[in-house]
């Protein structure tokens, strides 16, 4: 039966865990995205939240620095009111403010996997890989 199998992919299932593209039960993790641009991601974010800072210390509000900037970055989003909101929530997450919303509380949570969870998941690769493996040289395929 797993004679014809392509050790590809079980190739593939391990990249996929490695990366964390998918979770314990490899299930695809929503809203992935690749490490290089997770940091590019953070680093603008960073400089957005640095630039509000500098508008709010030179007297503006909050409200109307976080406008100004969603207008003159041309922050994507559906439209304005959201550009402005989702810079305006980032601004509130960074600053962890005590009185912030309760919306603002589940926007400013990740859902990232531990070290454990990820080493689990790994260890769970190996041995599926090696009773694959195990199978395939079972069968004569290897």
């Amino acid at each position: 039966m797993y004679a014809n199998c392509d050790l590809r992919f079980l190739d593939a299932i391990v990249a996929l865990d490695e990366y964390g593209i998918v979770d314990d039960s490899f299930d695809f993790i929503p809203g992935w995205v690749p490490k290089d641009l997770a940091e590019l991601e953070k680093k603008r974010d960073q400089a957005i939240i640095d630039t509000i800072d500098h508008l709010v210390s030179r007297g503006k509000p909050v409200r109307r620095a976080v406008a100004m900037l969603a207008a003159r970055i041309g922050e994507q989003a559906t439209s304005f009111e959201a550009a402005r909101k989702r810079l305006e929530t980032l601004y509130a997450c960074s600053r962890k403010i005590g009185a912030a919303p309760k919306f603002l509380e589940k926007s400013c949570s990740t859902t990232i996997p531990t070290t454990a969870t990820r080493k689990s998941a790994i260890l769970r690769t190996r041995a599926l890989l090696r009773t694959q493996t195990e199978k395939i040289e079972d069968d004569g395929g290897g």
